[in-house]
Formats: C-alpha cells, sequence, structure tokens
C-alpha cells in the first residue's frame, strides 16, 4: 500500500474506514493497559497523528508501546473520524513495524523539558522539539513572503559577502577570514607581533612591476585592547595577587581564570585555538565549571560561545586522555 502523508490527511481528509499506511517518529507513547497511543509525525506539518494500538489485534504490542521516543515506525490501519474529540481523526492500527528503534538510553531527545543551551549542544536534532520547530516553520513562511514580496516587484536577490565578528554557537570555528596561519603568528625574535600589509604597483600594461610591503609591530595594540577590557568590564578585576584567599566562590572564579592564563603564559588575545583549550582543560581539572553561571563568565573571558566551550572541554579531556 502506497505511504500517505500526514499533512495530506489534515488538507484532504479521507472518508471514514479508509484504510491507510503512515510513516513517521513516534513523539509521544502512551500505554493504558490493553490500549495504547502514539503520536506520530512525518515532519510534514507541525500537528501529529494519533495512532490507537489494541493489544488484542497486535501480536507485537508489547514491543511497539516499549520502544523508545522518536524511533520511526510504519503503521498500517483504518482512518477513523472523531470530530467530537480534539483531534479530526485518528489511526486504529492493524499492524505497526519498527524500522528503525530508538533506545532511550541512547538517544539525548526524551519528553521532558531541555534548557536552550542543552538543545544548542545537539543543532542536528533540536528541530524535532516544538520549540524550534515552530520557530523554523515561522520563519519559513517569513523569508518566503519577504522574498515574494520583492520578486513580484522585479528585485533581485543577491547574496551579500556579510563578514561578522560575532562567533554563534561555534561559527567562528569553522572558517577565518585569513590567510594567516592563526596558530603561527608571525612574530619577531623577542616575541612581537607583526602584521603586514602589501601594495602591488602596475605597470601600464596592467602587469605587477613591483611591490611595497610593511611590517609593523601589533603587540602594543593588542596590550591596550587587554588593558581597555579592564576598565570596560562590567565584573570587578580579579585581584592579581595569587597569595590573596578568595572570600567566595566569585572571587575564587576570577582567581582560577587568572591562574588559567598563567599557565598558558599569553594574554587571551594572543592565544591560539590550542592555549585556550589547555586553559579551559585547567579549568576543568580545577571545579571551576561548578560554580554557578561559571560557563558564561568563562565564555566572555576568553571570547567564546558555549558551544565551542563545550567543544574545548571535549578536546581537553581527550588531550589528557580521560576519554
Amino acid at each position: 500500500m502506497e505511504r500517505t502523508e500526514i499533512l495530506s490527511l489534515f488538507k484532504n481528509t479521507p472518508a471514514d474506514g479508509t484504510e491507510i499506511t503512515v510513516c513517521g517518529w513516534a513523539k509521544n507513547i502512551r500505554d493504558s493497559k490493553n490500549i495504547g497511543f502514539i503520536a506520530l509525525s512525518d515532519g510534514g506539518c507541525f500537528k501529529t497523528l494519533q495512532v490507537v494500538l489494541e493489544a488484542g489485534k497486535l501480536a507485537n504490542y508489547d514491543e511497539v508501546i516499549h520502544t523508545g521516543l522518536y524511533s520511526s515506525l510504519r503503521v498500517k490501519g483504518k482512518l477513523v473520524l472523531t470530530p467530537q474529540a480534539k483531534q479530526p481523526f485518528e489511526l486504529n492500527a492493524d499492524s505497526v513495524e519498527i524500522l528503525g528503534d530508538c533506545p532511550a538510553d541512547e538517544y539525548p531527545l526524551q519528553k521532558k523539558k531541555m534548557s536552550m543551551e542543552y538543545l544548542r549542544t545537539m543543532p542536528t536534532l533540536r528541530p524535532r522539539t516544538n520549540t524550534f520547530n515552530a520557530a523554523f516553520r515561522v520563519r519559513s513562511v517569513a523569508a518566503y513572503a519577504i522574498h515574494k514580496f520583492f520578486q513580484e516587484r522585479d528585485f533581485i536577490y543577491v547574496h551579500t559577502p556579510l563578514i561578522t565578528g560575532s562567533d554563534c554557537e561555534g561559527a567562528g570555528e569553522m572558517f577565518q577570514v585569513t590567510t594567516l596561519d592563526l596558530n603561527n603568528v608571525p612574530k619577531t625574535e623577542d616575541g612581537k607581533v607583526l602584521k603586514s600589509s602589501t601594495i602591488f604597483f602596475r605597470d601600464e600594461d596592467g602587469e605587477p612591476s613591483a611591490i611595497f610591503a610593511i611590517n609593523y609591530d601589533t603587540t602594543l595594540f593588542v596590550t591596550m585592547q587587554e588593558v581597555l577590557k579592564g576598565f570596560t568590564a562590567l565584573t570587578d578585576a580579579p585581584d592579581p595577587n595569587p597569595e590573596t584567599i578568595p572570600h567566595n566562590v566569585t572571587d575564587l572564579l576570577d582567581e582560577l581564570i587568572e591562574q588559567s592564563v598563567r599557565i598558558v603564559g599569553k594574554p587571551v588575545a594572543l592565544m591560539s585555538k590550542e592555549d585556550k583549550v589547555k586553559a579551559i582543560g585547567f579549568l576543568n581539572d580545577s571545579g571551576a565549571f561548578l560554580v554557578t553561571k561559571s560557563g558564561q563568565k568563562v565564555c566572555n573571558y576568553f571570547g567564546i560561545s558555549k558551544y565551542t566551550l563545550y567543544s574545548y572541554m571535549d578536546e581537553a579531556k581527550r588531550a589528557a586522555g580521560q576519554e
């Protein structure tokens, strides 16, 4: 029997008793002794299809009712119109085939409240949650409406080369807008950071005839940037004296951050990815992330996102042989 999409059932509902086959993921499973219910979604629409299971009709009832959430299923049965209920119709299952089981102890999405920070660590799975599912659908409709408005008025859509300094959810780790090797920044013998500017001179035929290059020391600019950060920071600067005994967890966290910088041996502005991984590893081993809201403070200090922070923590663990 040909598969029927769930969206088509809501757009053009078949007659009562029509036999159909649907496929999708189980977003909710409830068991009531001899009768079970599954909220099935195939991703075609926000609404789910309620599937009714009867223990006396299905030989694999126990297996189906105890399968994990988001397991993929193929269901064959009769469509039953229910105008008196919340849903306009439901599917009375004659057979249920488990196409792919999803063990509850292995799959990260479960039927419970999950924070946005936790969902951001799973960009490939979060569209399956109701919040992101709804948000992406609204954005899709809004984007289509905007494009349709301008296309009907003969506008041309052009992709502009937008470059931003924002590091959203680890995007800064995906690419860099420079040919400079950031892990091997050009320096002088005494450790000063160099930046180069080059100008090409061309002859009458447009061919390069000369090159004028300037190398200048940016170490003072980097240092000044760190000093200005200290003046403009919203929190009090940590005590530079390592002998000072912290009086609260905030002071302790500041001291641990300063220790991580001293261990690396260079200011944050000059740190490479490997340097930051080393610093984050020290903070993790020192128990810094046991302090409430410490993750956000560390992210702000090192100029990284929470997604990047978790990634650095994993790299530090692997480097230390803990995983």
